[in-house]
């Protein structure tokens, strides 16, 4: 497993990638949901197939961003990237 803790090696790393599983954490608040929200709003726009993952129920309060319904519960297939999104530390 490789990190990447700047933002430009992210960015040059994920536009070259087939498809990216987007994690948030357990618990989602709206840091986590708006910072999975964006990352896959931005890879789909790049024709990057991405899915975003979280174990919890998204709360009700977060609705009104469409892109939640179609949130995962499970990793489910194969990634070539997988991506945690609003962690305290690596």
């Amino acid at each position: 497993m490789i990190n990447y803790n700047n933002l430009k090696d992210i960015a040059n790393k994920l536009v070259n990638e087939e498809s990216v599983a987007v994690i948030c954490h357990i618990r989602p608040d709206g840091d986590a949901i708006g910072s999975a929200v964006a990352l896959y709003l931005g890879l789909n726009g790049l024709g990057i197939k991405t899915d975003v993952v979280c174990c919890d129920v998204i709360p009700e309060k977060f609705n009104f961003l469409s892109q939640v319904k179609d949130f995962k519960r499970e990793l489910g297939g194969s990634y070539s990237a997988l991506v945690a999104v609003d962690c305290a530390d690596i």
